[in-house]
């Protein structure tokens, strides 16, 4: 499966993500387009963002919103061995 599949199903992962779709690829570097909705009772919010994600095979994935109409994020996952 590609990077394409893998970004296109978040939204079966994260119930809050409508779409997801990556926007060009150079590299390791992927901006990714998200349109989300978050409901509270009776009223909902619509974010757009797009984040960009930075690959490190086996290593880590850095991502950080460069636009959208919600707060700035950053994060890192780090992928850590587990055993032998």
């Amino acid at each position: 499966m590609g990077d394409i599949d893998r970004f296109r199903y978040i939204p079966n992962f994260v119930t809050s993500v409508q779409s997801s779709k990556i926007i060009n690829r150079t590299k390791n570097t992927l901006p990714v387009l998200q349109i989300s909705i978050i409901k509270f009772s009776f009223l909902s919010f619509s974010f757009e963002s797009v984040r960009e994600v930075k690959l490190f095979p086996f290593k880590k994935i850095q991502e950080r919103m460069i636009s959208g109409n919600m707060c700035k994020t950053e994060e890192t996952t780090q992928l850590l061995p587990e055993g032998d």
